[in-house]
This record gives C-alpha cells, structure tokens and sequence, in this order.
C-alpha cells in the first residue's frame, strides 16, 4: 500500500503542482529564506581583505545562492529546453538585503539562469583553492555538482559532462 502520509505526494512529484497546497509555499519561502541569508553574507563582505577563510564563506554563500534559485525556477517556471526562456517567466531575483525590503518581479527564465551561472562560477572561483575543514561545507567539489545540475537542466549536456567530471 502507498503511504498516505504527508510525505507521499512529496515522493510522487505532484506536491508542488497543488495551487491550495502548504507545499509550493513552503518551498517558495523556504528558499528566499536561504537566499536572504546568503545575500547578507554577500553584502556584507564587501570590501572585506582576502582571506582563505573568506573565500570559503563566500564560495559557500554564492553555491547556496546558485542552488536556490536554480530550484525555485525549476519548480515554478518551464524549463528552457521546452520554452521560450527568454520571453517565459521564472521567478524572482533576489540580490538585495537592504531596506526597503520589497519582493521583485518575476524575471524571465533566461536571467534566472545567467544569475545561477553567474553565481555558481563565483563559488568555483572562490572555492578552488580552499581546503575544507568540515564535511557538512559545500566544496569545491559540490559547487561543480551544482554547476552541472545547472547545464543539464538548460540542455548544456557537454557543460554539464564538464562540470560533473570535476565533481
């Protein structure tokens, strides 16, 4: 017998398709919360001297940034191999953390993209030379992960082949 728990929509895929549904919401909120944060950490070290530490955190912020996005346009827009990513609307780009703290509009597909890219680059380049010092980080490694994850859903099949071979 399937489980008719909570989590049994979530195993099937069809949670987040319900518009009446806490799941689509919770997700939403779930990651422009790790988003808000990862911006803080961002904001914040502007200007800040380089420093291996640093570029640890800042590798971090920018991969959680990347995946977070990269998930919330997963499930809330069409996938740019089956749309038209450049006109087809996504979600929103959130890369502030100052007052006022105003939601922006949805941004098409096509930019949701270039931020994930822009930013898992960022963490590559930040993480490249730094040596982990807890298993629970995101490494250079994982960045290369999500960075593959990325191309492979934007239909960038030997991008993602690149990226995933270093992951």
């Amino acid at each position: 017998l399937p489980g008719t728990g909570w989590f049994a929509s979530a195993c099937k895929w069809t949670s987040h398709t319900s518009a009446t549904g806490s799941n689509p919401s919770w997700t939403w909120y779930q990651y422009y919360h790790i988003i808000g944060s990862v911006n803080n950490i961002i904001n914040a070290a502007e200007g800040m001297p380089e420093s291996d530490m640093l570029n640890n955190v800042l590798g971090q912020a920018y991969a959680y940034r990347a995946f977070s996005h990269h998930r919330l346009v997963q499930l809330f827009a069409k996938s740019p191999i089956y749309s038209d990513e450049n006109t087809e609307l996504g979600v929103p780009i959130m890369l502030k953390t100052t007052a006022p703290y105003e939601g922006q509009a949805r941004a098409t597909v096509a930019a949701v993209y270039a931020q994930c890219e822009s930013d898992i680059k960022a963490a590559i380049t930040y993480l490249k030379d730094v040596k982990q010092g807890n298993i629970s980080h995101i490494t250079y490694q994982t960045a290369n992960g999500i960075a593959a994850r990325i191309a492979l859903t934007k239909g960038d099949f030997v991008s993602a082949a690149t990226y995933a071979k270093v992951a």
